[in-house]
């Protein structure tokens, strides 16, 4: 997504979740219970481990008002609900800067 940076973490050849940060510029962790570094496993019940359902995933949160993330933060699983707006900044709309 356009505020979301998520790079995958691999075991050997296996991706077991995708490490979320805000872009840079962005306050997008902010307002939500999403902490930068989180490591996300699933995303409305898409396992993150397998490349089309990353895609999937991914692809949701730029046409869904919400999302259930479970992530591992030190260690630990959660379960976090996210308004994509809360995540934009922008009450859902999308974040576009001008120069």
């Amino acid at each position: 997504a356009d505020y979301i940076i998520a790079t995958p973490i691999r075991d050997g050849e296996q991706i077991y979740g995708l490490r979320l940060n805000p872009r840079q510029g962005l306050n997008a962790f902010t307002t939500s219970l999403l902490q930068p570094g989180d490591i996300a496993l699933r995303i409305n019940n898409l396992s993150l481990t397998h490349p089309d359902e990353v895609s999937q995933a991914l692809s949701l949160l730029l046409t869904q008002q919400s999302a259930q993330f479970t992530i591992r933060r030190n260690g630990v699983p959660r379960l976090i609900n996210v308004s994509v707006a809360e995540l934009t900044g922008m009450n859902g709309q999308r974040h576009e800067r001008t120069q």
